[in-house]
């Protein structure tokens, strides 16, 4: 689009943004590359055009929930990324401590949680 063409469109814009739409968004953003750019390229409009394409992508997945249960698989799969998310910060305290010439000892809870996590029961554990 020409400077022309972008001015007219902004010209005729609402003064409130949130009604703008996504020609006018756009826009706006090659104004603002024109006026602050660098001249080696545009990275602003190049950026809107990845985030719109993501918002797609997240809207398409999300009418696969819409209205909808999720499954036991969806479920299942939250669950083991959220447990495989304990056990690695457990591990990664674990590593922490020994990673020294002289190592320092594991964090007492490390082993609790790492316990919970494989299901086995656990005593409560004193405040």
């Amino acid at each position: 689009m020409t400077d022309t063409t972008d001015s007219q469109i902004l010209r005729a814009a609402s003064w409130d943004s949130d009604q703008w739409d996504d020609d006018t968004w756009a826009a706006w953003f090659r104004t603002a590359e024109r006026a602050h750019g660098d001249g080696k390229g545009r990275p602003l409009l190049n950026k809107v055009g990845e985030l719109m394409a993501r918002v797609t992508e997240l809207e398409t997945e999300l009418e696969k929930y819409i209205g909808k249960e999720p499954t036991v698989a969806d479920e299942m799969a939250y669950l083991r990324r959220c447990l495989n998310d304990v056990r690695a910060v457990c591990d990664g305290a674990e590593k922490g401590a020994t990673r020294w010439e002289h190592p320092l000892p594991v964090p007492e809870w490390v082993a609790v949680v790492r316990k919970a996590a494989n299901g086995k029961p656990i005593t409560a554990v004193a405040s």
